[in-house]
């Protein structure tokens, strides 16, 4: 009987944005309970193990993300870019615990991890500025486009300038974050996109705080920067929750579009995320 009623048939792909928020601080808290409370000896371990955790949470979402696209050929956006993005910023926490555990680098900064990450930063602000020049079609964002622009030739000359500080890599979050803000403030509270690009602007801001105070600890000293590294760890992690929990959303969000379509009363009335 629930096949016959359109309603019915789509309430399990009806998204509750309440419930939805408490998991991500739920899991934004699980992620960030080793870090806090583990002690010295094995503090640097669980920096490095709930790093590579979110990493690697975050890369099955957004492949899942590009098989719908890809794979399954449903009229979504593609995630592609993005992903590859993600794919980077695994390798650069596998490089990071490398020279760690592997070799017995106390703080291993700077190192090739920063290499992977700037290349990830780079696929990221790809990614959103496609998503920047569709939305140009139908929304007036000039203004936010001058903001995005200033901020990508300052990343140019931050790189050229001062890679060793880690001028670039802030400069990159900074890019990033600007540019999934313009997309989060150009959309309409209730598009179902208004959520997504909350939770990945979100992500890019605590990012760009952690860049920020990992870059001046260590500009103070190598040993300031390992003291306080498990702080800056709290907003990597929170990041990665983040852009999973985004991703997450997008698919979820994604699936009830495609059930909705595919009904044969597509007059339904179903709640948007």
């Amino acid at each position: 009987m629930d096949s016959l009623n359109p309603k019915l048939s789509l309430s399990r792909f009806v998204i509750h944005k309440r419930q939805f928020s408490i998991l991500v601080l739920i899991s934004v808290a699980v992620i960030n309970f080793p870090v806090i409370f583990s002690s010295s000896e094995i503090r640097a371990q669980m920096i490095d193990v709930t790093a590579i955790v979110g990493a690697v949470v975050t890369v099955f979402v957004f492949f899942t993300n590009t098989l719908m696209k890809y794979v399954r050929k449903r009229r979504i956006d593609g995630f592609l870019p993005f992903f590859i993005g993600t794919l980077l910023w695994l390798a650069a926490e596998f490089t990071f615990a490398y020279y760690r555990e592997g070799l017995g680098v106390e703080v291993p900064y700077p190192s090739f991890a920063d290499l992977f990450w700037l290349l990830g930063y780079g696929f990221f602000l790809f990614h959103n500025y496609s998503v920047i020049a569709k939305l140009r079609g139908i929304l007036t964002i000039d203004r936010s486009m001058i903001i995005l622009v200033s901020a990508a030739v300052g990343l140019t000359l931050g790189y050229i300038l001062n890679l060793t500080f880690g001028v670039a890599e802030i400069l990159s979050s900074t890019t990033d974050s600007l540019s999934s803000m313009i997309i989060f403030w150009s959309l309409r509270k209730g598009d179902p996109s208004h959520m997504h690009w909350f939770l990945m602007s979100a992500s890019f801001v605590m990012v760009t705080i952690g860049d920020i105070g990992f870059g001046y600890s260590f500009a103070l000293s190598p040993d300031v920067a390992g003291e306080y590294e498990w702080i800056w760890s709290i907003f990597f992690n929170t990041c990665y929750v983040c852009m999973a929990a985004g991703g997450i959303w997008f698919y979820l969000s994604s699936r009830r579009n495609y059930a909705q379509d595919n009904l044969p009363n597509k007059a339904a009335n179903i709640p948007s995320p």
